[in-house]
């Protein structure tokens, strides 16, 4: 950086008109802005990898977390006695069914009125149902 002042002083003192001191100075100006450029794009690249690696130190520090998360379950779950872990496993299952059968079938108390109609009064009402709709 002297080097370039020193330079660009020399070359403006040993101008002697106007003309060539006005030259000596945008050239001067157009090796700032070209410096600045490359400082630019050079902090723009370091820049660019220090944010690539904060992205991965980011990942990465989820995936330890997690990890660290299922090593904790997996510690706690060591500690289970064999007649426990069949016992949580059944409740899941059975946890599982019940919502299973609830996601099929509805509960009987919902339609106590449908147990009491004809089956073939219901499959009639259906069909004229659906001849109304096909009508429209």
């Amino acid at each position: 950086m002297e080097s370039d002042i020193k330079t660009f002083l020399k070359q403006f003192e040993n101008t002697k008109d106007k003309a060539d001191k006005l030259k000596v100075i945008l050239e001067g100006k157009t090796r700032l802005l070209q410096d600045a450029r490359e400082l630019k794009e050079a902090i723009a690249g370091h820049l660019g990898e220090l944010l690539d690696a904060k992205k991965l130190a980011v990942r990465l520090n989820t995936l330890v977390q997690k990890y660290e998360k299922k090593a904790m379950d997996d510690q706690k779950a060591e500690h289970l006695k064999l007649a426990d872990e069949i016992t949580v496993k059944e409740l899941l299952k059975d946890r599982i069914h019940r919502q299973i059968q609830g996601l099929r079938v509805a509960p009987a108390d919902e339609y106590k009125e449908l147990a009491q109609a004809d089956p073939a009064d219901v499959t009639k009402l259906f069909q004229d149902v659906l001849k109304k709709l096909g009508e429209y």
